[in-house]
């Protein structure tokens, strides 16, 4: 097969984000190649779905494939306080229209593998170890890529260009429209184990998140599959900095830090090295422009915490997919205007989460159990995060934070950090 010299659309990157986009452009009849620069399957982190991708899986005829693929099911969040007692655990279903009452913990190079060639299966172009090189830019405009295969370079040009290139954010570098978010650099440092102590039979299934007596830290807990479950240490950079420890001893030193942690550690066999992610947070000063879009993490990150990264990577790619279908027929202005505005608003509410979420940090649970604020804390953490208007629950926690930071004696004063809302 000839490697193509046009498209109308190009997407940097087969990740969640490029393949989803990928699948709605093939069941709209648009002709579109996905440029992806390594070799499914290949590894990645983020291995636990929140409810609202379900939505996008079922429009695009993944659902039942994830479903039938025996990825564990995910159906709950249980959060441990930092002296490892009284662990407090939310069901968090997704919505049962769609078919299943329940999300997954996946395997991400396997997940990403099946996503992509079910783009593949619907009519998407798929061209692996192939590397996007460059955007092709004409007075202003993204009108095409260079790529380059097998040592050669080709230039393909497109109508419009997607970058779902992930966290190298390609065309925001190179338009360098990346900006470092001034409140959040967090750090990660994770490995997989066998033999991990999931703690209770009724919770081995759900994610497990462990606060740590440090600011901003805290240990996610995933079970990848039947045996082997994801442990990582999140806290901010400066402090791996500070510690002055290669990445093994800052992650155990934190484990055991943890009573609860450190017990369940103790039978784990790690398989595989040590690895770290940074680079988490940042935004770009807009997530479209003439003949392109930004999806996915090429669009923003904010932090891991509530594991936004998929399901901001599949809604990205359905709200890029109505815009292309729009654009392509003569409405560009509009449609890329309206993806923005759509996309940057459910982008605001979990960055608005997050960081109350660690103003408040020590005390989220507590307002987790108050029935006036359940409902809506769940409708987020299922990361239904796209009709901003209907959300109240978070001004309900600013102005209790407030109350609080104004009140000289008030109980809880010490609990909240120093991030401002």
């Amino acid at each position: 097969m000839s490697f193509p010299e046009e498209t109308s659309v190009a997407i940097v990157g087969g990740g969640p984000a490029g393949a989803t986009l990928g699948a709605y452009l093939a069941l709209a009849g648009i002709d579109h190649v996905i440029f992806e620069r390594e070799r499914f399957p290949r590894h990645h982190v983020g291995e636990s779905l929140v409810g609202i991708t379900n939505r996008v899986f079922h429009e695009i005829g993944f659902l039942g494939k994830l479903d039938a693929a025996g990825f564990v099911e995910k159906r709950a969040a249980v959060w441990i306080p930092k002296s490892g007692k009284g662990a407090y655990e939310l069901r968090i279903l997704p919505d049962p229209r769609f078919g299943l009452d329940h999300t997954f913990h996946v395997d991400r190079a396997r997940f990403d593998q099946l996503l992509l060639e079910h783009a593949a299966s619907l009519g998407s172009r798929v061209e692996q170890e192939t590397r996007v090189c460059d955007v092709l830019m004409e007075d202003g405009r993204a009108c095409g890529v260079r790529v380059e295969q097998d040592g050669v370079e080709h230039s393909v040009r497109a109508r419009y260009v997607v970058d779902a290139s992930g966290r190298s954010t390609l065309l925001g570098s190179k338009l360098r429209l990346k900006e470092r978010d001034p409140l959040f650099d967090q750090y990660a440092i994770y490995a997989y184990f066998e033999a991990f102590d999931r703690g209770p039979a009724s919770m081995r299934d759900h994610i497990h998140i462990h606060f740590l007596p440090t600011r901003r830290g805290w240990v996610w807990q995933i079970p990848v599959d039947a045996e082997v479950t994801s442990v990582g240490v999140v806290t901010e950079r400066d402090d791996f900095r500070r510690d002055g420890r290669d990445p093994e001893s800052y992650f155990l030193r934190h484990v055991e830090s943890h009573p609860e942690l450190r017990r369940r550690i103790q039978p784990a066999r790690r398989i595989g090295p040590f690895r770290t992610e940074g680079d988490y947070s940042y935004s770009m000063q807009r997530l479209t422009g003439p003949g392109f879009l930004l999806v996915g993490d090429a669009a923003r990150f904010v932090d891991p915490i509530f594991s936004s990264g998929v399901s901001v990577a599949v809604n990205s790619a359905c709200f890029a997919a109505q815009a292309l279908q729009e654009a392509l027929s003569g409405d560009e202005s509009e449609a890329l205007k309206r993806y923005e505005e759509r996309l940057g608003a459910g982008i605001r509410v979990w960055y608005d989460f997050i960081k109350i979420y660690y103003k408040l940090q020590n005390l989220f649970t507590r307002y987790v159990r108050k029935p006036e604020y359940q409902a809506e804390i769940v409708r987020l953490l299922q990361g239904d995060v796209y009709h901003p208007e209907e959300i109240t629950v978070l001004d309900r926690l600013r102005e209790d934070i407030r109350t609080i930071e104004k009140t000289p004696d008030h109980l809880l004063r010490s609990s909240l950090t120093d991030i401002p809302i």
